[in-house]
């Protein structure tokens, strides 16, 4: 005989809340970001600061990191490196309104995961980061658990 059973507190402990970092010098582009992605099971973070941003890499187990390239205090593609780094896990997305840039297609060749082009589709940058938290839990699932 099967048993359905309702989730106890231990339970609701072990569901991951995935958390998405965004990071832009333009509020009207975190702004859109938070509106795209708001209805969205995720925490999200948004900042203009890169540096906070990789603070909260620190702290926080963070599951996917977007990053604008051309921010007055740093690049984007530093910021990825510097994410790559200190979290491995961490899916990195680079934004840009400038996708041909050498630099960016050799960066992305060496670890960028994604690429968003300014301006873009709504539907597209959902359905990317979903994909994005997708791929990060069938990485964890596949893991043995830590004993």
């Amino acid at each position: 005989m099967n048993e359905e059973r309702q989730p106890n507190e231990g339970d609701k402990a072990k569901v991951r809340r995935h958390v998405v970092v965004c990071v832009d010098d333009e509020a009207r582009i975190l702004a859109a970001i938070r509106r795209i992605l708001r209805r969205e099971p995720y925490e999200l973070l948004t900042t203009s600061d890169p540096r906070e941003a990789l603070e909260w890499i620190e702290k926080r187990d963070v599951s996917v990191l977007v990053v604008d390239e051309r921010m007055p205090q740093m690049r984007g593609v530093d910021v990825l490196k510097v994410a790559r780094e200190r979290s491995p896990g961490t899916a990195r997305v680079m934004l840009t309104a400038y996708p041909h840039s050498g630099m960016i297609l050799e960066r992305v060749s060496k670890g960028i995961q994604r690429l968003i082009t300014k301006p873009w589709r709504d539907e597209d940058l959902r359905r990317m980061i979903q994909d994005l938290v997708r791929e990060r839990e069938a990485v964890e699932s596949a893991r043995p658990e830590a004993s």
